[in-house]
């Protein structure tokens, strides 16, 4: 896609295994795609979680057409749920979105507010 018709958004970040698979919590019926608004807070959640050093990769991306496409990969491949900046002891009950609410996100302005 030429740099011009890049669609840029606020970076989110996410975890991807060897295999590039993302990091999936299941919670109940429930599996969730997390993301993260910061490299802090995805830290975080990493590091309480307890996840081995080295088995999950980083990454992020400010393009928008590229977090749909990664969250529209992400339904085909079970997940139901999107969570943005879920603590390290998540429990599923809040910071959750359904796909479509989850777009809002993706395109929300640059400081835009991320309450639900």
């Amino acid at each position: 896609m030429p740099e011009g018709n890049t669609r840029l958004v606020q970076a989110l970040y996410w975890f991807v295994n060897d295999e590039l698979e993302p990091l999936a919590l299941s919670l109940r019926d429930t599996k969730f795609f997390c993301f993260f608004s910061t490299r802090w807070n995805a830290d975080t959640f990493k590091q309480g979680q307890g996840m081995p050093p080295g088995q999950w990769t980083m990454l992020r991306t400010e393009s928008a057409d590229h977090l749909i496409e990664l969250c529209e990969r992400a339904i085909k491949e079970g997940f139901t749920d999107f969570a943005l900046n879920p603590p390290p002891n998540y429990d599923g009950q809040d910071r959750r979105w359904t796909f479509d609410e989850f777009l809002k996100i993706i395109e929300r302005p640059a400081g835009g507010e991320l309450k639900r």
